[in-house]
């Protein structure tokens, strides 16, 4: 004999929990039905060997299954289900329906369905995935996967393939699922000719696509975070990301500009074992037609001489110009302290010209000079020299 029946429970992670117990003999002895880890969705308390803490989401009731030994060819079998709590801190308890006795069993679960970007541009096509789980008791060979955009026209799609109680498959539609801007809510399902059970057959996914930002041919974004996010998106394992004021008192007191940034921790420290990531909307490069070139932008961060902040434009540190750079044979990015590095470029310059005009002559026979010239040669070797 196969028990199954739909749960849904809350409870102390420990001191409370709630078991089944089968009875043969009409109720006078009774003893206790299964373990962890045996059939489906059946028991979370290892110690205690029973259903405790919380079943899953709110409001989602589950399917647990399981096969019941020793009551073959018995007349008055009985079952019962037994709460146990202690004398403190009450939460919803435990709740049973759907109770079904039988020998062979169908029931297929969607035990899981992804379905959320975690972060995706609009026009993007999302694959997705769902999960289906055999709780029954019997052999599946045939079902099918349906999936729906805000409820249009459903993605249906066949799976021919052997299922054994208990195991799980994972199916990837062959048609994904276009992004486009909005709120929207995916759902899925899973059917079976003779599903017994059709509370677990389902699930939904609602997320928002956010317009992409268009940046014009010579791109300008400058985003400060002051009075949203901009749509920039935190992830990640323990991330300690946010958006707000920094409050710490030793490196990160203050924003760069305004009074708002994104910190990881904003008045404290990053959080242990981070793997995080801070990532930005979508932008549309469509109208750019060529790949910046290595010149400073003008709203790009940088740091020169301890100042921190955004550059404000080109007027204090102006590019180098065509003819100079056809003279040295090379571009130079300027920035803070550019017209030193020119200066330096232009002394190297006189200094290697300098070299060549004087191996030059080394190389010339010898011949005697005018007083005139010898002396301006030997000021030359002299200037070389220091």
């Amino acid at each position: 004999m196969r028990v199954s029946f739909s749960h849904i429970y809350e409870t102390e992670a420990f001191p409370d929990g709630s078991w089944l117990e089968v009875s043969v003999d009409g109720g006078v002895t009774w003893r206790k039905v299964g373990a962890v880890g045996e059939g489906s969705n059946w028991y979370t308390n290892t110690t205690r060997q029973w259903w405790s803490g919380m079943s899953g989401a709110s409001g989602v009731w589950r399917t647990a299954s399981l096969a019941v030994s020793g009551v073959a060819g018995r007349a008055d079998v009985r079952l019962r289900f037994v709460f146990d709590s202690d004398g403190s801190i009450e939460y919803e308890g435990f709740g049973i329906d759907d109770v079904r006795v039988a020998d062979q069993i169908v029931d297929l679960a969607l035990s899981a369905f992804e379905a959320t970007p975690p972060v995706a541009c609009a026009g993007a096509q999302l694959p997705i995935r769902a999960t289906v789980r055999n709780d029954g008791t019997t052999n599946v060979g045939a079902f099918t996967l349906s999936y729906a955009v805000d409820g249009g026209t459903p993605v249906t799609e066949m799976v021919t393939r052997t299922l054994r109680p208990g195991e799980t498959y994972v199916h990837t539609f062959a048609t994904p699922f276009a992004l486009t801007v909005g709120a929207r809510t995916v759902t899925g399902s899973v059917s079976v000719a003779g599903d017994t059970s059709l509370v677990n057959d389902g699930a939904t996914a609602s997320f928002t696509i956010g317009a992409s930002t268009v940046l014009a041919a010579t791109p300008a974004y400058l985003e400060g975070f002051e009075v949203t996010a901009g749509g920039w998106a935190a992830s990640g394992t323990a991330s300690s990301w946010a958006r707000g004021i920094p409050g710490s008192t030793t490196f990160t007191s203050r924003a760069g500009e305004g009074t708002r940034a994104w910190a990881t921790s904003l008045g404290g420290n990053h959080n242990n074992s981070e793997l995080s990531y801070l990532q930005s909307p979508c932008f549309d490069f469509g109208a750019v037609t060529a790949d910046p070139d290595g010149l400073v932008p003008p709203h790009l961060p940088h740091a020169c001489n301890g100042r921190r902040g955004l550059a404000r434009g080109h007027d204090r540190r102006a590019d180098l110009d065509e003819a100079r750079q056809r003279r040295y044979g090379h571009e130079l990015v300027l920035g803070c302290g550019d017209r030193h590095v020119e200066r330096q470029h232009r002394h190297v310059g006189r200094v290697a010209h300098g070299l060549a005009s004087a191996r030059r002559r080394r190389r010339s026979p010898a011949r005697a000079l005018p007083l005139r010239v010898q002396l301006r040669r030997d000021a030359h070797r002299r200037r070389l020299r220091g």
